[in-house]
């Protein structure tokens, strides 16, 4: 019997056994298949439904609490924040935050008179503890100097005397009114994992984790019961891959009462966006491959097999008697009896016709293959509304919030069977989360690097081989256009609107070195590339976290870490110009702002206070080392390098044929991969990519995969050498290299 049949045979058997016998309505009266909604579970028998349900789709292996008892956008200061006690009224740089009035949580926080920053663990170090939270006087600039030390550090937020520090294990408010001894107002346990937070009006929006799908919860004493629980309703093709309870709760600053909570039970791909009404929890939808042959086949199935043979199957579906076990065994037979009946050439023509007509439905069907679910949580009541669009987002920046609609960017077809027609699409809610308006099939086979939303204007960057930078319309939002679109070499993972209808872009040349564009959006129809930089670097942080990222408006004035730099450019319609070229000893630069006149950059060792006026360095600041002294650091010893054996990988390829290498690459060591090819008239490059592994905000030192796809020319033999050195070092200084040997056939 042909294998690949009995594969996509037993696929239907299994999942068909599971999902059809099982229907969780039956018993409590609320159906979890359906279009993606979330509902709460109200009841005790509902919330063991669901649970029920998960466990059942083979996914979810944790542990649920089946019962309980009850007995348990860049910003500058604004003129209230310069009357609190301690604030300077010299200006000064905000966290950069995606939403003006909605403050992020970050490692440095300043008054314009006081700085509190908190170092990071090394790389190195697999321990979370170490962190401490310094406290800097900053003026005069040239006598800066630690005053203080606050022993927990982590995400810091500060509104007026309130210093609040989010650390892994809990939340700490410090009143900061003498900053040499900051005292402890009030602290709680996070009771499971931080993920994300906002500060509003003096509002603490914390988004907790739990592992497992848990309720009723008892968090800080304060219980969620199931009427405030949340559980997703989905598409009977998507895969049922939740496995976590999100708590998501508001505090009072001052007094640290908890005044609302809510759970949404979700997965770990959950993307989190928060304006200043309304929390956003995006949910990626992805299809299970299981569920949608069954549908395929239930479809379908008179076209392969004899009336008798599905009358057959669906008596066994439909058969109460049998349990899952039998079902199987009782299809698996008869299955196996048709299929014994046909000749070789008769069941290899059935596994081609039905793999045939399975890609077309795929392509068909592929809108509802891949999906954003969006759980929309009121900041007022916590009250929770759903909706839904085909794609998937690339992160938070891929929402936006405007006079009461959400508009999102998606992805289609992140499936690699799509990847050369996957397209890009704007969709916009109204306030009850319905659909109202969309832009859809934007620059097909390309995905989304990049989306700002600057008003009733989306700027969407895409990217395969160049970089189009389109401009939305989104002013009717029943009626969305695009207005223009620039090509450029290149892509951009972040914008930042800079004002004047212009935007700063952060991201790769063709080269793959960093690059700086200035953006002109003046003529809606036709935007241009005013100016743009190549930095002799490979990295910054400011590429995927836009806290790295500062801005001066006043100043013009662009500072971006990378490695063991902080750039300062002078960014202006005439060219981008750099004014600073700030080195540390130690290896990674994390943040920088500005008091008056003066730019202060930050490492985990030192601090550097720049004069702006000269870009004269006028005071170091020196942190302590950290120091364990019940875990020594690991320290790599230096390997002699000079005999070390070469990686030689044979590949043969047809001419026109793409051949992709991937090697695992950690930039923020420094080091990256280089090539090298022996004959670029056998073999031309199409595509060059580095993408970060997605880990959890504050954390450092995490690497990823870079990816290379060459397209055959001519005939021969050519080789590709990869060395994995540092750029300052050299390829005599690579300490690992790989040759691929290419025969063109």
């Amino acid at each position: 019997m042909n294998r690949n049949i009995i594969i996509i045979l037993g696929l239907i058997l299994v999942t068909s056994a599971v999902f059809l016998t099982y229907n969780p309505k039956d018993d409590f009266g609320i159906s979890y298949i359906g279009d993606f909604n979330m509902v709460p579970a109200d009841s005790e028998g509902n919330f063991n439904n669901f649970l029920k349900l998960a466990s059942d789709s083979g996914y979810y292996y944790g542990s649920g609490n089946i019962a309980v008892k009850e007995d348990m956008v860049y910003a500058t200061a604004n003129e209230d924040s310069l009357m609190a006690s301690g604030y300077s009224d010299a200006r000064y740089s905000e966290t950069n935050v995606q939403v003006a009035g909605v403050d992020e949580a970050d490692i440095v926080k300043t008054n314009g008179k006081y700085i509190f920053y908190t170092t990071q663990s090394p790389a190195w170090v697999n321990y979370y503890g170490g962190q401490s939270t310094y406290v800097i006087d900053a003026l005069p600039p040239e006598t800066a100097q630690v005053i203080g030390n606050i022993t927990d550090g982590g995400n810091l937020y500060l509104d007026g005397d309130n210093l609040i520090v989010i650390t892994y294990e809990g939340i700490k408010n410090y009143n900061i009114s003498n900053p040499k001894t900051p005292e402890l107002i009030w602290a709680k346990d996070l009771n499971g994992s931080y993920v994300d937070s906002r500060l509003i009006d003096g509002e603490l929006y914390l988004i907790v984790q739990e592992y497992g799908i848990n309720g009723p919860i008892i968090w800080n004493n304060v219980k969620i019961g199931y009427d405030d629980i949340y559980l997703p309703v989905i598409p009977e093709i998507i895969r049922q891959n939740f496995e976590t309870t999100y708590i998501i709760s508001s505090i009072n600053v001052e007094s640290g009462e908890i005044e609302n909570t809510a759970a949404l039970v979700g997965s770990y791909s959950n993307t989190i966006y928060v304006s200043e009404e309304n929390i956003y929890f995006a949910y990626e939808l992805d299809y299970d491959e299981d569920k949608l042959m069954m549908k395929f086949v239930a479809e379908n199935g008179d076209k392969y097999f004899p009336k008798e043979v599905t009358d057959k199957l669906d008596r066994v579906f439909s058969n109460t008697d049998f349990g899952d076990s039998a079902k199987y065994v009782q299809m698996t037979e008869i299955l196996e009896d048709y299929i014994s009946t046909l000749s070789s050439e008769e069941m290899n023509n059935l596994e081609n016709e039905i793999e045939n007509d399975y890609e077309i439905y795929l392509k068909e069907n592929w809108e509802e293959l891949e999906g954003t679910g969006i759980a929309k949580i009121s900041l007022d009541d916590f009250k929770v509304t759903s909706g839904k669009v085909p794609g998937t987002i690339l992160n938070s920046f891929s929402m936006d919030e405007y006079d009461g609609n959400l508009r999102i960017a998606t992805t289609i077809g992140n499936d690699w069977r799509f990847r050369d027609i996957q397209t890009n699409n704007i969709y916009l809610f109204d306030e009850n989360m319905d659909v109202i308006g969309k832009v859809t099939g934007l620059e097909e086979g390309e995905r989304i690097y990049s989306a700002r939303f600057i008003g009733d204007k989306a700027y969407v960057v895409t990217y395969k081989e160049t970089d189009p930078l389109l401009v939305i319309d989104l002013q009717d939002p029943n009626n969305p256009s695009v207005l223009g679109e620039l090509k450029i070499p290149g892509y951009s993972t972040y914008l930042h609107p800079i004002g004047n209808n212009k935007l700063i872009g952060i991201g790769k040349d063709d080269s793959n070195m960093v690059k700086i564009s200035l953006f002109d959006a003046t003529d809606l129809e036709n935007p241009k590339e005013l100016s743009k930089y190549s930095l002799n670097e490979y990295w910054s942080t400011a590429l995927y976290e836009h806290h790295a990222f500062l801005w001066d408006s006043e100043k013009e004035i662009l500072v971006l870490p990378a490695g063991s730099h902080a750039y300062a450019f002078e960014v202006k319609e005439s060219g981008i110009k750099m004014v600073k070229d700030d080195v540390f000893k130690d290896y990674s630069v994390l943040r920088s702002l500005y008091i008056g006149d003066y730019l202060y950059t930050f490492s985990n060792y030192e601090i550097h206070v720049i004069d702006e006026n000269t870009w004269n360095t006028v005071k170091t600041i020196n942190l302590p080392k950290y120091e364990y002294p019940y875990l020594e650091p690991y320290i790599e010893p230096v390997e002699d390098i000079s005999d070390a054996e070469v990686e030689t990988i044979d590949e043969k390829v047809a001419i026109g044929e793409n051949i992709t290498i991937k090697l695992d690459e950690n930039p923020t060591t420094g080091y990256t991969w280089n090539y090298s090819i022996s004959d670029d008239g056998k073999i031309e490059l199409l595509f060059d990519e580095y993408i970060q592994d997605e880990v959890e905000d504050g954390i450092v030192g995490a690497g990823g995969v870079h990816e290379w796809t060459f397209n055959a020319t001519e005939s021969g033999e050519v080789e590709i050498t990869f060395d994995y050195y540092r750029s300052w070092e050299g390829v005599e200084g690579s300490i690992n290299t790989i040759i691929y040997k290419i025969t063109v056939e």
